[in-house]
């Protein structure tokens, strides 16, 4: 509207009215959010989840917390059956718990557990609600330093192997309209030096669960992916450090040794000093608090991010990286590890 001076006359009626109205929408944003992470309605001793992974760190914390908070019906699969995590989970849970073991690079292994649990199923009458794919091997170093057998192992653990056991286990979901939790990784999001196949296996875990997701969805069955933060210092992901790297020592020509061996010694030096943790409970809310969601929430988001601020500050840095140059910068500062 023009005024009689010829200029436009704008009415700040409206500006204020919006920004009088901001609390009101923040309110029903609110309300929304809440309803959305409402629960589903478990059944203590029916509902029943697949835990892999559970012989220590996230996955042995996992299927105590199911147990303990919800009183979810655990599957617990562990490679060592009879060691201290499985152990000690069958001592405390007897009922709850069920530890069974699986090897993601035997195919014998991945069909006693498919057969395994459909006798628990059956005989039990458990409601097989998620099967959250936790298990994962990092091994790290140099990519020209690793062995052709840790690639393989790597790729197959955190990828193929997950992929195995989530097909074993869809007929369940389907019937119970249940849900994939596939356990991923912040170097999903930023490839890491020192650790690009670990990460190249975490980016195609989370490519593999956008496409399962689209497919999925007319069975009502959902697909959620968890990053979780560090937990080196709170697992034993790091424990075969030592044997790793003698490993590829052996395994690498004279004049790769050569080449390598300054970058090589302060890396695994660096490594090693790093103490690796008894068997115990990582207590972290905030990760749970974000767990639950993934498993239990009527209204999942498609994945959940945890980490510490560090963590957060660095990855919005990546993000908004005017140049690639910047940004391969920002992520050597991040990893912090000797020969970046």
């Amino acid at each position: 509207m023009l005024s009689s001076t010829g200029y436009m006359r704008i009415s700040v009626l409206p500006i204020i009215s919006f920004f009088r109205g901001l609390p009101a929408l923040r309110r029903a944003i609110s309300t929304t959010w809440t309803f959305k992470d409402e629960k589903i309605q478990v059944k203590p001793g029916k509902t029943a989840v697949l835990i892999t992974g559970c012989d220590s760190g996230l996955g042995y914390s996992f299927a105590r917390h199911c147990q303990d908070y919800y009183g979810l019906i655990v599957i617990a699969c562990c490679l060592n059956p009879t060691g201290e995590g499985a152990s000690r989970l069958m001592k405390d849970y007897p009922k709850g718990i069920h530890v069974i073991k699986l090897d993601l690079l035997c195919h014998q292994s991945l069909d006693d557990m498919k057969s395994e649990v459909a006798e628990l199923a059956k005989t039990n009458g458990y409601e097989i609600h998620a099967v959250v794919n936790n298990s994962g091997v990092m091994t790290m170093g140099e990519f020209e330093w690793l062995t052709h057998e840790q690639i393989f192992e790597m790729v197959s653990v955190n990828l193929i192997g997950a992929m195995n056991v989530t097909k074993n286990i869809l007929p369940y979901l389907r019937e119970t309209r249940g849900r994939v939790v596939n356990i991923s990784s912040h170097c999903s999001l930023a490839s890491m030096p020192g650790l690009s196949v670990y990460g190249a296996t975490k980016s195609a875990l989370e490519a593999w669960s956008t496409a399962l997701r689209i497919e999925l969805e007319k069975f009502q069955v959902d697909v959620v992916t968890v990053i979780p933060g560090s937990y080196v210092t709170e697992s034993l992901i790091l424990k075969g450090v030592k044997s790793s790297s003698e490993k590829m020592w052996d395994s690498m020509s004279d004049a790769s040794k050569m080449t390598h061996e300054g970058n090589f010694r302060r890396f695994y030096d660096y490594l090693e000093a790093i103490p690796v943790p008894k068997l115990g409970y990582i207590h972290d809310d905030a990760l749970f608090e974000r767990f639950d969601s993934a498993l239990l929430s009527t209204r999942p988001k498609r994945q959940y991010v945890h980490g510490p601020l560090r963590y957060r500050l660095y990855f919005f840095l990546f993000t908004i990286s005017p140049t690639v140059r910047i940004k391969e910068y920002l992520i050597k500062r991040f990893v912090n590890l000797p020969g970046f």
